[in-house]
Formats: structure tokens, C-alpha cells, sequence
């Protein structure tokens, strides 16, 4: 019997009649032995009008194989029931020493209730990547890139759909707008082209990767970035295309938020008016200046500070498109232009290594260290267009570690094939047996 176990020395005093001494856990509750040799709770309730189990529960330890049992039990009976309500049943007839405690460690193994309340994964967030630090390289070196729209637009007496599509430099943050005049693979690779012959050729462009959306119009604008025919284009420009994860779309948080904003100030001026292709181009120029003229840089109130600092600085050498650059009196030489081009771009560089960079140490969130997803973890899919309940289970099959040996994206394998996904979409139900 498991109370003789856990209570012997409580046992062995009421048999010999001796006190329970000051230093049991059963003092404050004056246990007794009853005819079938339980050992049951003597308290303060003898007068009451109740039964005698709920008067004298059966004293059970914490921990063991029949409280396991028993709580496990009423749980499915009760059909999942909470905590508290677990407790409140059981005492009718036990009393659990820590209770509370014991019964939430055994519900923890109830993959059911796992389903509806468990979180999905929080890994620390990582540290920037050298595209967001990189300093002292030309605007647009390293560029994200995405489609947004649709927008319409008035021909003749037709009203047909046109897309923006958003070049971000990631380390400087100037932005690129060009108009998409449809969804197709033709119409992206035109608009990068505009953008290279404008802001030369970048080294390294990231997007969202396609699989990762599931309204039609959506996939259809992300699977342009993924044709075979753009992978063709940027392998002869000598560009390295890197895909974010599927499903993770803070990994493209520079660009996205950026998308944000220029949607944000196109429904400011447009307001649903009809509008050509003409006044759409001027539109997105003029969303383009306002996003290149947003201060990087604390402003302050003291009149003797530097004016904020902005990306046009980068790009044209001044904090926006409406002050006319200073220019000196007289001819220049080539090579006197040469220096001067050369420090207005030092003087941006050394004060985003001043005033900017800085302000990307701290972490907004997910600062907390996590154990990491192993193989054979067993986990649900969190998929944020269907209720929890459809959400599907699968096993980890491989963890894709950082270069911090944090993993934030692994592979699933579940009834309807293998997925990468990023641990923020992951539900871990049940941890593998394998050591970290």
C-alpha cells in the first residue's frame, strides 16, 4: 500500500499510540487509522452533516501510481476538467496533500487539453543578420522585396488591378516603389530591372517564400517571386535570392513594415477615387519620398542638435527631397565632386554607426531563453487561418539550429507530408525522451 510507503513514520506512531510529532505534514490535520486500515483525515468536521468520506478523506501522498490513477480518472470522466474543478471533486473524497500542485503536474500529460491551451514556441530572438549591420556599402546592397496591392486603376472605361512592389535596403532602410502591372513573372522582373538600372545592382535580395500563403491572390503575387524564370534573371546579375520560411513572416519584418506604412498613406490620398496609371506612378513617387524622408533617429527639441537622419541622406546627400542641396559658387573639378559624393555618403555611415545602430541592440520580445525543439518532439501545427481544434500534430523530423545554436525553424512530418516551419507556428505537446 502506497500510504504505508510515504507515511510510514506517521503509521508506525498512530499503531504504538504515540503523538505525530510538530515536524509531519499530517499534524495540522490529526489522521487516524480506520477498521480497514486507511489512513484517513481526523480534522475539525466530525459534527457536520455530511458523509463520512467527505468528513474523513483518505489521506494520499502527492506523488505515485494510484493518485496518478485516481486523479487520471476523474479527469476523463469529469471530461477534461480543470484544475480546480478536479480539486473540488476529489476532495469529496481524498485529500492530496499539495494538492493543487500534484494534480496540475499529472494533467500536464493530457495531450487534449494540450491542444487548447498550450502556446506555440518562443525561441530567444536572434541576433541581427549582417544585411541589417553591414555599414559602409552602397544603398540597396541588401534589399527585401514584396508585392502589395492590389490597386485599382481606371483605363478607358475599365477598371483594372495594379500591384506595388516594395525594394527595401535593409541596412540603410531606403525604400524602392515600381508599379506591377499584373501578376506575372514578366511584370516582376521588369519592375527589378527598373530598380536596377535606378539603384544599381543589389548583392543579395530576400522575400517571403510562397508556400507560406493560402489566399489565392496572395499565392499567386508570392509564386511570381518564385518562378524558375527569376532564379534565371538573378543567377546572370550574379544576386544571391534568399527565401524567408514559410509561414514567418516576421522574418521579413523590414520590408513588411515598410509595406504598412506606404498602404496607409495610399488610402490617406487616394480615398477610393478612380485613378490612371499616370496618377498611380506619381502617387507611389510621392509615397516613396515620405518613406526615405522618415527620421532613423531620435529628433530633438534643442535647435544646436543635427537635423534627424533620414535615408535620403544616403540617397541624395540631404534630409529630404524639398531642401535643395548646397551648392558651392563657381566650377568643380571632377575629382573635387568625386570627394564631396564621397563625404556626404561617410558622414551618413558615421552617424548610423552612431545614432542608429544603438537603437537596434534591445529586444522587443522573445528575450527569455527557451529549451530547444528536438527530434521527435511531438507537436501541433499552428495554422492562424483555422480554428484550434483543426490544427494538425506531427513529429519533428529535423531542427535547423542558428548560427547561436538556437533552433528556429525545424521540419514536420505530419499525416499529409514533411513542412519547414518556424518554431513561433510550433505547439510542443510532448518532448522527445532524448537529452538536449
Amino acid at each position: 500500500m502506497e500510504q504505508k510507503t510515504f507515511f510510514e513514520a506517521e503509521i508506525h506512531a498512530l499503531e504504538t499510540g504515540r503523538p505525530l510529532g510538530y515536524g509531519s505534514k499530517l499534524a495540522d490535520l490529526r489522521p487516524f487509522i480506520d477498521r480497514s486500515g486507511l489512513l484517513r483525515v481526523g480534522g475539525r468536521i466530525r459534527e457536520a452533516d455530511v458523509l463520512a468520506a467527505v468528513k474523513h478523506p483518505i489521506i494520499l501522498a502527492p506523488t505515485g501510481s494510484l493518485l496518478h490513477r485516481i486523479v487520471w480518472d476523474r479527469h476523463l470522466r469529469l471530461m477534461h476538467a480543470r484544475t480546480e474543478r478536479m480539486l473540488a471533486d476529489l476532495r469529496s473524497e481524498f485529500w492530496i496533500l499539495s494538492g493543487r500542485r500534484a494534480i496540475k503536474a499529472i494533467l500536464k500529460g493530457c495531450i487534449y487539453c494540450k491542444k487548447l491551451s498550450v502556446k506555440p514556441c518562443e525561441p530567444r530572438m536572434a541576433d541581427l543578420p549582417s544585411c541589417r549591420v553591414d555599414s559602409f556599402l552602397p544603398a540597396f546592397a541588401n534589399t527585401g522585396v514584396d508585392l502589395f496591392g492590389p490597386i485599382e486603376v481606371t483605363v478607358l472605361r475599365s477598371r483594372i488591378k495594379r500591384y506595388g512592389c516594395m525594394f527595401t535596403c535593409l541596412t540603410s532602410r531606403a525604400c524602392h516603389l515600381e508599379v506591377a502591372f499584373s501578376l506575372d513573372v514578366d511584370s516582376f522582373i521588369n519592375c527589378l530591372r527598373r530598380f536596377i538600372a535606378r539603384r544599381g545592382c543589389p548583392r543579395r535580395i530576400f522575400s517571403d517564400n510562397g508556400k507560406n500563403l493560402v489566399a489565392a491572390e496572395r499565392l499567386l503575387r508570392q509564386s511570381v517571386l518564385t518562378d524558375k524564370r527569376v532564379d534565371r534573371f538573378l543567377t546572370g546579375q550574379s544576386i544571391d535570392w534568399i527565401f524567408a520560411p514559410p509561414y514567418c513572416p516576421h522574418y521579413g519584418g523590414s520590408w513588411e513594415r515598410m509595406i504598412g506604412v506606404a498602404k496607409r498613406s495610399l488610402l490617406a490620398t487616394l480615398h477610393g477615387n478612380a485613378i490612371n496609371d499616370e496618377v498611380l506612378a506619381t502617387v507611389l513617387a510621392e509615397v516613396e519620398a515620405l518613406l526615405n524622408g522618415r527620421p532613423l533617429t531620435y529628433i530633438s527639441s534643442d535647435p544646436d542638435c543635427f537635423e534627424p537622419l533620414t535615408p535620403f541622406h544616403i540617397l541624395i546627400g540631404r534630409q529630404n527631397a524639398n531642401v535643395p542641396a548646397e551648392v558651392p559658387a563657381g566650377p568643380i573639378a571632377l575629382r573635387r565632386q568625386w570627394k564631396i559624393a564621397q563625404t556626404i555618403a561617410d558622414r551618413f555611415w558615421k552617424r548610423w554607426l552612431k545614432d542608429y545602430l544603438p537603437t537596434l541592440q534591445t529586444r522587443a520580445k522573445w528575450v527569455v531563453d527557451q529549451p530547444n525543439l528536438q527530434v521527435g518532439d511531438f507537436v501541433m501545427v499552428v495554422d492562424p487561418l483555422q480554428k484550434r481544434g483543426s490544427w494538425t500534430t506531427g513529429r519533428v523530423v529535423k531542427v535547423h539550429p542558428g548560427r547561436d545554436g538556437i533552433v528556429r525553424t525545424v521540419t514536420v512530418k505530419t499525416a499529409s507530408g514533411s513542412y519547414i516551419r518556424p518554431a513561433s507556428r510550433i505547439a510542443l505537446l510532448e518532448a522527445s525522451k532524448s537529452p538536449q
